[in-house]
């Protein structure tokens, strides 16, 4: 710490600047340095386990749409009643 606040002091990245003053608040407030480091480390850890639940269930939709015979997507019940004739006409248009 002291050499970054030296006569030659060491550059600041804005994320290290803005956790630098968030533990001096925190610290100035009566909090313990060990206090923080946990709640912040434990808030990373859920952080991080949350977006790799978000990812593995992005994976599992893409799976399953990959691993689905065009066939079938075609067959939708929509089509074959009079209410879905604007989806008929939009599916003959597109191609499919």
């Amino acid at each position: 710490m002291s050499s970054r606040l030296s006569s030659r002091p060491m550059g600041w990245s804005v994320i290290g600047a803005d956790e630098m003053a968030r533990m001096r608040v925190y610290k100035a407030n009566g909090g313990s340095i060990k206090e923080y480091y946990r709640n912040t480390r434990s808030e990373r850890k859920r952080e991080k386990r949350i977006l790799e639940l978000d990812e593995k269930m992005i994976n599992n939709v893409k799976r399953t749409y990959n691993n689905m015979d065009p066939d079938i997507m075609i067959d939708m019940p929509y089509i074959s009643r009079t209410d879905g004739r604007w989806l008929k006409g939009m599916l003959k248009a597109s191609y499919f």
